[in-house]
């Protein structure tokens, strides 16, 4: 079976075109171990041995992909091209058009000469079925014509578009389990970024976040990279070491500020360019400006917040798109859920520099790092 890939973003590249499209070629070879790929213009051209259904699964797994078709190869002779126009066609029923893109300007027809021979001979041939509608039709005929050979297919897949995992660098998530803190990973991803995830859990034994979603959600970051690092960090260790210290009200910023900082650590330690959060401005209370200003004080790498100026139904929205919004309403007890009600959402940069002269942040981060664990997908 052959197929065609599009990228609308790397063509515009420039210079540093062939470093992307190395890159894309990677990542659809690890897709389609056994392709056979060839450039045609702007396109990649490929042949694998995958049914229909296991080469689309495939593909939706590539991002730096903004479409991709499947497609018939025949020479570029007119005959020919109708012929298999017409074979394509033949068990369509009503109406239907003819694109045709000719990017060998040699070809002794102009574009629409071609679609209306082509559209003539198709039409002949299923004259009881089909009717010709250039404007809206039901069925569409793609051909692009090029000097030795020509494709033709009736149907384009949206991809994920973006750039290539790994061009941009490495970086690392705040991973609650919940869809803002995955989407957010995936927005990054189609930024470039390999992605790894830290995930904060409440059980005295990391191995019981195995089969649960956040095990799941991960295994979904997974397939767009060749691998995904989970560090598991416990969150009842935390607990121990500040609870009781500062108002209750306030447990929610200093945990997430905790967070933060042990995820600025080890991207330093680990050579992560940068923190990834699903923050959404004013969605929740530690989302707050004046908190999203504590929780990030005093850090050393950028924080990424993909989704900070979109509301909730938008990161809905793209998640039943990806088919991931029902795994992330599945029950699972966030280590935020655990904090007072009504928390305080105003605490701001002096706020959090007095709350953490009461607590010895420092040894809180070093007992979570010696207990923390890692998985890998």
């Amino acid at each position: 079976m052959k197929f065609i890939t599009r990228s609308s973003e790397i063509i515009l590249k420039g210079k540093n075109r062939p470093f992307f499209e190395k890159a894309l070629r990677k990542a659809i070879v690890r897709a389609v171990p056994d392709v056979k790929l060839t450039r045609r213009g702007a396109l990649f051209l490929g042949e694998t041995a995958l049914c229909e259904q296991e080469l689309i699964k495939a593909l939706n797994t590539v991002i730096g992909i903004s479409s991709f078709s499947l497609v018939e190869e025949v020479s570029s002779d007119l005959e020919e091209i109708k012929n298999a126009a017409c074979k394509i066609m033949c068990e369509k029923k009503g109406s239907f058009a003819v694109r045709v893109n000719r990017t060998d300007k040699s070809f002794p027809l102009t574009s629409q000469e071609i679609g209306r021979e082509v559209g003539s001979a198709i039409f002949q041939s299923q004259e009881d079925a089909l009717t010709i509608d250039l404007t809206n039709p039901e069925h569409e005929l793609f051909i692009d014509v090029g000097q030795d050979t020509t494709l033709l297919y009736t149907r384009k897949w949206e991809g994920h578009s973006g750039l290539p995992v790994g061009t941009s660098g490495r970086v690392i998530a705040l991973f609650s389990g919940g869809l803002d803190s995955v989407l957010a990973a995936y927005q990054m991803m189609r930024r470039g970024c390999q992605v790894d995830l830290v995930h904060f859990h409440n059980f005295a034994d990391a191995s019981k976040v195995k089969g649960t979603k956040v095990e799941e959600l991960a295994q979904f970051t997974a397939q767009f990279q060749q691998e995904t690092t989970l560090y598991l960090v416990p969150y009842p260790l935390y607990e121990i070491k500040a609870g009781g210290k500062i108002n209750p009200k306030q447990d929610l910023v200093l945990f997430k500020h905790v967070m933060l900082r042990f995820a600025d650590a080890l991207a330093q330690e680990k050579g992560y360019g940068a923190i990834v959060t699903g923050d959404s401005l004013g969605q929740v209370a530690s989302q707050t400006l004046e908190n999203i200003q504590a929780t990030r004080f005093g850090l050393f790498l950028p924080v990424f917040s993909p989704f900070i100026g979109s509301n909730k139904e938008e990161i809905a929205q793209l998640g039943r798109k990806l088919g991931i919004f029902s795994t992330a309403q599945k029950t699972y007890t966030d280590c935020c859920s655990l904090m007072a009600k009504n928390p305080d959402t105003k605490v701001g940069i002096d706020g959090i520099k007095r709350i953490v002269e009461k607590v010895d942040v420092e040894e809180i981060l070093k007992s979570l790092k010696e207990k923390s664990e890692t998985i890998s997908f």
